[in-house]
């Protein structure tokens, strides 16, 4: 299985991607924050699932909520 995991550098990210990896046969692919969103669309078509949980956790402004 391929797996996708959005915000893979965020606390929930990085520990999914832990346990992602210690299962046999799940490779993992990572999309940081921050990364240009040009290459996301192929991951995506590429990848089996997708974890989505890149958000924004105390945002200077309340407004990006």
């Amino acid at each position: 299985m391929r797996a996708l995991v959005t915000g893979s550098r965020g606390f929930l990210g990085s520990n999914l991607v832990v346990q992602l990896r210690e299962k046999l046969g799940v490779t993992v692919t990572e999309f940081p924050r921050g990364v240009p969103t040009a290459g996301l669309t192929a991951h995506v078509a590429a990848d089996d699932v997708v974890f989505h949980v890149d958000g924004i956790n105390r945002p200077a402004d309340p407004e990006e909520f």
